[in-house]
């Protein structure tokens, strides 16, 4: 009698699996990437890098010692 489950049989049902779940994913993160850019606050913080700049403490650079 032949198996109906061989190794191989296993091998390429896992595989149409995971390209399956992978293709899945890969759609929603594009329609999650849609809603965050067309969301007003993901789209002002996205314009707008130099608000966040200005919030950057400014910090003394230690001074150079030559030694002779």
């Amino acid at each position: 009698m032949k198996r109906i489950l061989s190794e191989r049989n296993l091998v390429v049902i896992l595989f149409i699996t995971a390209l399956t779940v992978f293709s899945l994913a890969r759609e929603d993160a594009k329609k999650a990437e849609q809603l965050f850019h067309n969301n007003s606050i993901g789209s002002s913080l996205l314009a707008s890098p130099k608000q966040t700049s200005s919030t950057n403490v400014n910090r003394a650079q230690p001074e150079i010692i030559n030694h002779k």
